[in-house]
């Protein structure tokens, strides 16, 4: 068969295969968010994977074609999204955030929690170069 065809609308063929990416999660878990949102009285359009809405956020056009691994380091979780070839290949959320690294600077260093957390957003930084 041929492969890399994104869009098969049109084409003739016998066979179709997808590779898919399986996204579970735990079903309570999205329906108190959802009644959440709803008593908030706001429409859901739609729920997206957390690393698939930051792709959309902050990598430019054609990087996922490329392929490219996008590190979102949140307050108590890492978020990983590999692309390759323009579609999502792998996803990993890690229970290490920030605050784990703001806490061995605290212990490291001897310094309260706030400072550690200061010194941390001040001088902390990823240089991809």
């Amino acid at each position: 068969g041929q492969e890399g065809i994104k869009n098969p609308i049109g084409m003739s063929g016998f066979r179709l295969e997808v590779e898919t990416h399986i996204i579970t999660g735990a079903v309570s878990s999205i329906h108190n968010l959802i009644k959440c949102v709803q008593k908030a009285r706001v429409e859901i359009e739609d729920l997206v994977l957390e690393p698939l809405a930051s792709s959309e956020a902050v990598l430019a056009d054609g990087e996922t074609d490329l392929g490219v691994a996008l590190v979102d380091i949140g307050g108590g979780s890492t978020d990983i999204a590999v692309f390759s070839d323009g579609a999502i290949w792998q996803t990993v959320v890690l229970p290490i955030g920030g605050n784990l690294i703001t806490s061995d600077i605290a212990i490291g260093l001897r310094l309260p929690f706030g400072v550690a957390e200061e010194l941390k957003l001040t001088y902390g930084h990823c240089d991809p170069s």
